[in-house]
């Protein structure tokens, strides 16, 4: 078995715990939608709300609703299969029993079990309440494997709360873990359960095949023709044909319609006939001309022969039936396989290895300057027939056309393009992968068979030291940088590099760097560690810390950088725990590969920056400059010896400018401009427009390259023509050596507490799996490493405010605020390492996506609440409103909370943690005129808010079209219904006329109304933006009135039998507002169907 696949059963050991954050339940209490198009979005389908006027200041509001007949079927199908799991009813029906069971939960969930308004569920102690809620709610944060084990003890083998469900498995292994710490389940079974988890993975070389399309190319091998052979994967790119312009020149098709004159004719571009469109003569183009008017007149012609104007095309819209008018391009890639002899897909055993996912870094010419990573395999190949297989990936849409569930798609959708490999001494071997392409499962040897052993090609510097016999734990420290020289002086434009540190035991050996390698590290906090370069009064680093604890012995410190194309400086340390350096082991360096140093005018050599290296070292090939001179304009003339024909394909002809930068003694670079566009060409003219880089003083490098010959020349122009001279040969300058390094994240990153209890887990696999261990020992180790891990607060949940520091000495710990711990002992007796427990900067450390995560106040709801209005990196940031609904809080219900103290607000605007638009609509908040606007949101009796009764109504599910086989319910919409009174105190009767105000809503639900008024009373008017409510009807009782539901705010108007009624304005005086539903369900009636659903 691969290290890769035990690395897959480590990954999900370690990470399975943090799943129980987000442990899901049955939501069988809410009718959710992934509907896009607003349809059948979980809310109530119709509503009917019936409305009788008891008194003046009393009024009975009774609410149907019916849910939508596809989200019912969901539901009850949701709750059936609950009931199943739960109370063994079975899945097919609904009984009265399962319907009492599930309004229960519903209940328990909101939080009207006997636990109050805590939302325990009935039947627990409340001590088991205390924990379940620092579980679910992360009050206390740290390790929870506690809280596993409470669901465990809870839950036991009958489940009966809703919680007790996972949906994923993890659950099924963690009772198997308590169950095997209780003597219940053998070392065998939990070891069982242990691998079951690994076997079911799907990482990275599992047994679950992937399916690739594949095409076969073969080629044989003779016995004369045996030895080193290299394959060159390549993936063709392709994209639309060439334009054609009318004189018959070609251009790029994406340059057609863009505004410039690609074709020298300008047929790419639209012409305009100035309205005179028998005269040709004066057509104009916009692109040359501001004044250019008339009507269009060259046309593109499409694949089907129709039509269209130039000024269709590239679009972004097809406007040619085939889409011929809209340039394209497609990428592809994949894997290719060398097999000896035929491919059989079930059988890798002939498997040679992968030449097309796997990159090689290698020095590219003969200098060893430049490197180039590329794909390819290479190998000795005997005399034989092999099988060269082009694979490319595939992979299924998934599609729910039913809305059943349920996947729909049953074809697979692979990448596709064309090939052609080359083998040099062999040929191309080219094709391609279509939709009509074999398919093959791509197992965990063909994986295994990618080789990333040379993908890492950095510089390294060495560094070596001996531990005494007192031995050494502390750490390996670096602060690494790159500065490029702008005036000469000091460096400058200065950042932080990537490098990485390894620790070898004995002696390095560059030809296998895994030998002797003890760990590595590639990027870490600075912890308290110096950068000798400060900008602004920041420091600039990038760092690296490799905690260490050394017996005596030989060492062998590697810096290497981060990756193949590193360059850059560094400062090193040995460092004792306390911090303080290990006499003597400070050391630094500069990393720089091998360079050109240029003979400059005044005879000393030039040498780049470190992270500029990377020249082409150009020699004289030829002599094919002329002269230079400056014309008038002060342009750059270049003549050369003889004129060259170009054909427009390649890069055969190009010339670069560069000026002599004196300051830094170095070549900075004015001008470079390709040549090979068609033209014949015997001098080039380097506009000021395009050399302003040149100061007219400094002395010019001028490189020629024609057909594979460079010329090099160096001078100043207008000075003589002896002057000027053919550059000598530059020097290459020996860098830093290279080799093969492997990552740093693969032998862990110094001091991390994940990396060795991931590699411990690697190896309690292994060993179980080849017999080495019995089952008895692995499943104790296994056991111990969990605690471990959890002790260690691997597993914190997301909500934790604590955090922990395994990197930080005693005194850095106690200076950032923390509580140091050495060396603890567990309650298995396990000693967990010493580690710093610092404090959050933040309430939470976690991302919830909603910004609440960055949110200074205790509520977690209202946070909740504001975050994505407080983010200004959140598409719904809003600081107006962030910053006044923060302060109507801090006022009112947060007037506790101690992110509301002025000191915290303070800090945090001048901070900048929030914005200044934050702030301000903070500091400038007006509570009297908040809730005068808030007035609107209600329903108004003459001004006056309706209060409801019971308060907060919850509006109850109904076991009508419930309670039965699903089948005889199948396509009835679920019920739900109940009613409330709503007072209004202080109404006063003597008014002659009355005015009810319904707010407004932007999101309706169809909603028909019924008002009955008190005998005694008349109806007047329902007027909404002051036209008659939608469908309004008045019985001839005259005090009976239906109306439906509209977006707009609706006024009543009613008056005593004996008042003359008078005509109402819309408002009646009151300000209607933005509401919840339509009418009169706003008035409670909304909040409590969200509430329900």
């Amino acid at each position: 078995m691969s290290k890769a696949r035990f690395s897959a059963l480590a990954v999900i050991l370690m990470m399975a715990m943090s799943a129980f954050v987000v442990i899901p339940t049955y939501n069988v209490g809410a009718m959710d939608s992934d509907d896009d198009e607003g349809e059948d979005d979980g809310g109530p389908e119709s509503i009917d709300v019936a409305v009788d006027m008891i008194a003046l200041d009393e009024w009975t509001v009774s609410i149907t609703a019916e849910m939508p007949a596809t989200s019912s079927d969901e539901m009850r199908q949701g709750i059936a299969w609950m009931c199943g799991d739960m109370i063994g009813t079975s899945d097919d029906e609904i009984t009265e029993a399962c319907f009492n069971h599930w309004i229960e939960m519903m209940e328990m969930e909101s939080g009207d079990g006997d636990h109050g308004e805590d939302g325990c569920p009935p039947g627990l102690s409340d001590e088991q309440c205390d924990d379940l809620r620092d579980c679910f709610e992360g009050e206390e944060g740290g390790p929870i494997l506690g809280c596993f084990r409470a669901i465990y003890d809870i839950c036991g083998d009958e489940n009966p709360y809703d919680f007790c469900y996972t949906g994923d498995g993890i659950r099924d292994f963690f009772d198997t873990f308590f169950a095997y710490e209780d003597g219940y389940v053998s070392p065998d079974d939990f070891m069982t359960a242990v691998m079951s988890l690994f076997d079911n993975s799907e990482g990275p070389g599992g047994d679950d095949d992937d399916v690739w399309a594949f095409d076969i190319q073969v080629f044989t091998i003779g016995a004369e023709d045996a030895g080193h052979y290299s394959i060159h994967p390549d993936f063709l790119y392709s994209e639309s044909p060439d334009f054609v312009c009318q004189n018959g020149d070609t251009i790029n098709f994406n340059d057609v319609n863009n505004e410039w004159g690609n074709c020298e004719d300008g047929t790419d571009e639209q012409w305009y006939d100035s309205h005179t469109p028998e005269d040709t003569a004066d057509d104009c183009q916009y692109w040359m001309t501001d004044d250019c008017t008339g009507d269009p007149v060259n046309r593109f012609v499409c694949n089907d022969n129709s039509e269209i104007l130039i000024t269709a095309v590239n679009n972004d819209e097809d406007n040619c039936p085939s889409g011929s008018d809209e340039y394209w391009y497609h990428h592809w890639s994949g894997h290719v396989y060398l097999y000896s002899g035929y491919l059989n897909p079930d059988n890798t055993s002939n498997l040679l290895g992968n030449a097309g996912a796997s990159y090689v870094c290698q020095y590219a010419g003969t200098n060893e300057i430049n490197v180039e990573c590329i794909s390819h395999w290479e190998g000795n190949l005997p005399a034989g027939f092999y099988s060269l297989v082009t694979a490319a990936p595939c992979h299924n849409e998934w599609t729910d056309e039913d809305e059943d569930g349920e996947d729909d798609s049953d074809e697979l959708d692979c990448e596709n393009g064309d090939y052609a490999h080359s083998i040099p001494s062999i040929g191309l071997l080219d094709g391609s992968i279509d939709d009509e392409s074999p398919r093959m499962g791509l197992k965990s040897d063909h994986y295994d068979s990618h080789d990333y052993s040379r993908q890492n090609f950095p510089l390294f510097d060495t560094y070596q030291f001996t531990v005494g016999e007192d031995g050494l734990n502390g750490s390996i420290t670096s602060a690494h940088y790159i500065c490029y020289d702008n005036d000469g002086e000091v460096p400058d434009d200065c950042s932080g590099t990537d490098m990485s540190l390894y620790l070898y035991e004995y002696s390095f050996n560059p030809d296998d760097t895994g030998d002797n390698l003890l760990g590595s590290n590639r990027v870490s906090e600075g912890n308290g560690q110096d950068c000798p370069v400060v900008e602004e009064g920041e420091s600039v680093c990038d760092y690296s810390r490799l905690e260490v604890e050394l017996t005596e012995g030989n060492y062998v410190v590697v810096t290497a950088g981060g990756h193949t194309y590193t360059e850059g400086s560094y400062v090193n340390r040995i460092v004792n725990q306390d911090g303080t350096t290990v006499e003597n082991h400070i050391w630094d360096g500069t990393l720089q590969g091998n360079h050109c140093d240029y003979l400059g005018w005044d005879g000393i050599y030039l040498s780049p920056s470190p992270g500029m290296t990377y020249d082409d070292c150009v020699v004289n090939e030829g002599q094919q400059i002329q002269n230079v001179s400056l014309d008038g304009d002060g342009s750059i003339f270049v003549n050369f010896t003889e004129e060259f024909e170009t054909d427009g394909e390649g890069d055969d002809l190009w010339i670069k400018i560069f000026m002599l930068n004196s300051t830094i003694a170095d070549w900075d670079v004015i001008d470079g401009t390709g040549l090979d566009n068609g033209g014949n060409h015997s001098n080039f003219t380097c506009h000021p427009y395009w050399c302003d880089k040149w100061d007219g003083e400094s002395i010019l490098r001028i490189v020629l390259h024609a057909y594979g010959v460079t010329s090099v020349v160096i001078g100043l122009p207008g000075s003589a023509p002896n002057d000027w001279s053919y550059a000598n040969a530059p020097v290459v300058a020996q860098g830093d050596d290279r080799a093969y390094m492997p990552w740093a994240e693969e032998y862990g990153s110094g001091g991390d507490p994940h990396w060795q209890l991931f590699m411990d887990m690697i190896v309690v696999a292994e060993s179980y799996e080849d017999g080495t261990s019995t089952s008895a020992v692995a499943a104790e180790e296994i056991r111990t490493l969990v605690y471990q891990a959890d002790a260690m607060g691997l597993y914190n949940q997301p909500d934790s405010d604590e955090n922990y520091d395994t990197g930080m000495s005693e005194d850095e710990c106690n200076n950032a605020g923390g509580d140091y711990h050495e060396n603890e002992e567990g309650e298995d007796g396990t000693i967990y390492e010493t580690h710093c427990h610092l404090p959050s900067e933040h309430h939470g450390e976690g991302d919830n996506g909603d910004g609440s995560d960055q949110c200074p106040f205790d509520d977690d709801e209202f946070c909740s609440m504001i975050g994505h209005y407080c983010n200004p990196e959140d598409p719904d940031y809003d600081p107006e409103h962030c910053g006044t609904e923060a302060a109507h809080y801090c006022l009112e219900d947060g007037a506790d909370d101690e992110g509301c103290t002025d000191e915290i607000i303070k800090e945090a605007c001048e901070d900048e943690d929030a914005t200044e638009e934050i702030c301000e609509a903070y500091l400038n908040f007006d509570h009297d005129a908040y809730h005068s606007e808030d007035m609107g949101d209600h329903v108004l009796l003459d001004g006056i808010i309706a209060k409801e009764n019971p308060a907060d109504f919850d509006l109850p599910i109904l076991s009508t079209n419930v309670i039965g086989p699903l089948s005889d319910n199948e396509g009835l919409p679920m019920m739900m219904g109940g009613s409330f009174v709503a007072t209004f105190d202080g109404a006063d009767d003597t008014l002659a006329h009355h005015t009810l105000v319904l707010p407004s809503n932007d999101d309706p639900i169809p909603t028909s109304y019924t008002f009955t008024l008190l005998e005694g009373y008349q109806f007047d008017s329902c007027l909404t933006e002051g036209a008659d409510c939608t469908g309004l009807e008045v019985d001839d009782d005259g005090r009976t009135f239906h109306f439906d539901g509209s977006e707009e705010s609706a006024t009543i108007g009613f008056s005593p039998v004996s008042t003359e009624p008078e005509p109402l304005e819309e408002d009646g005086g009151i300000l209607p507002g933005p509401g919840l539903i339509a009418a009169l369900i706003s008035f409670f009636a909304v909040a409590v169907l969200r509430r329900r659903i």
